[in-house]
């Protein structure tokens, strides 16, 4: 996942029943260094809209899924509301998940906003998310307000409090999954974060080991050859390779020493 510097939010609900709170929501997350992804600020696109909603919700990290009383566009391919997959989009990208559902005993709602072609459908939802997520139960435009202020704030302490995260990442591909006796082939890949310490490359195979660490350039790219005076020595078999990457510690933690004429592999703490 991408993150910018301000906190990409996609606020997900049906509309013209929820206008109010959606223009509360706004008012709260306009106070915090956010990113609103939503459908008032999508504009003229030419996809279709569904696919907008959903091309938002993967570009956001956190989802606030708010619902009424009506279960909203359906979509005829799947049968589902534009709000069910844009939960289910974040849920399979696995973005933060915040639901608030609205109090239907205690609150007033005007006859027009009651869902009755999809009330099951709706009722299904719901409780789908009760028993996927700790929803938030709210009872007017203020109350809605005030939880998802809440949250906000915890969620940002929370951010602040974390220690940074590692952005190492580390890749590889071979030449080709088979090689010939007597062939070149090479071993490349990207690797992040490696400072100085470039990455270890362990090759395995029948009666055979090897074992080379790889300058990273300037682009994150590295690659290794693998000649042909190595690979006619070598018995035909199926062959490993393990890429290492130095991680926080900018050291290779599993590594080989030479002891009494072996080699042996051996972990920092020997």
């Amino acid at each position: 996942m991408v993150f910018s510097p301000k906190t990409p939010i996609f606020v997900s609900s049906t509309y013209s029943d929820l206008i109010p709170y959606r223009n509360a929501v706004r008012h709260i997350l306009s106070q915090f260094s956010v990113d609103i992804h939503g459908m008032e600020v999508f504009g003229a696109q030419t996809r279709k809209p569904l696919d907008t909603c959903l091309a938002e919700v993967l570009t956001s990290e956190v989802f606030i899924g708010i619902l009424g009383m009506r279960y909203g566009s359906v979509d005829e391919a799947t049968g589902k509301s534009f709000v069910e997959l844009e939960y289910e989009s974040a849920q399979k990208s696995g973005l933060e998940i915040w639901i608030f559902l609205i109090d239907e005993e205690n609150t007033s709602i005007p006859p027009v906003y009651v869902d009755c072609e999809y009330a099951e459908k709706l009722k299904d939802f719901k409780k789908r998310l009760k028993k996927e997520h700790t929803c938030v139960i709210y009872n007017s435009v203020d109350d809605l307000a005030l939880r998802i202020k809440s949250n906000l704030e915890k969620y940002f302490a929370n951010k602040v409090s974390e220690p940074p995260r590692s952005k190492a990442f580390v890749s590889a591909i071979v030449s080709s999954a088979t090689i010939a006796k007597g062939d070149d082939f090479y071993i490349a890949g990207t690797a992040t974060e490696t400072t100085y310490s470039g990455v270890a490359i362990w090759f395995f195979g029948p009666n055979f080991y090897n074992h080379w660490v790889v300058d990273v350039r300037d682009d994150d790219s590295y690659i290794i050859t693998i000649s042909s005076s190595l690979t006619k020595t070598m018995l035909t078999g199926q062959y490993f390779v393990v890429v290492q990457h130095p991680m926080g510690n900018h050291s290779y933690d599993v590594m080989p020493v030479i002891s009494h004429d072996s080699i042996i592999v051996k972990n920092s703490f020997n």
